[in-house]
């Protein structure tokens, strides 16, 4: 849920220690913008990985589920 939709909320599971992971996709609206913003910036500040799509979400999960390391990734710059 949303944080202007009540309890239990998002917020409350990222601060419960309830996430390992937040999947967060943009919507519409001033109070939607308003949440997702503080429900990024709070997850990120407990270093709890943001993904923000379902696109990510998935191949992040297809990683798991694969047993892939996600330390053996290489970065490079672009």
């Amino acid at each position: 849920r949303k944080i202007h939709e009540g309890e239990p909320n998002t917020m409350s599971l990222i601060k419960n220690n309830k996430l390992s992971y937040v999947v967060s996709t943009a919507e519409q609206g001033p109070k939607v913008n308003e949440d997702d913003i503080r429900i990024r910036r709070t997850a990120l500040l407990r270093r709890i990985p943001v993904l923000p799509s379902v696109d990510t979400a998935f191949a992040f999960a297809k990683c798991l589920e694969n047993n892939n390391i996600l330390e053996e990734i290489k970065v490079c710059k672009l």
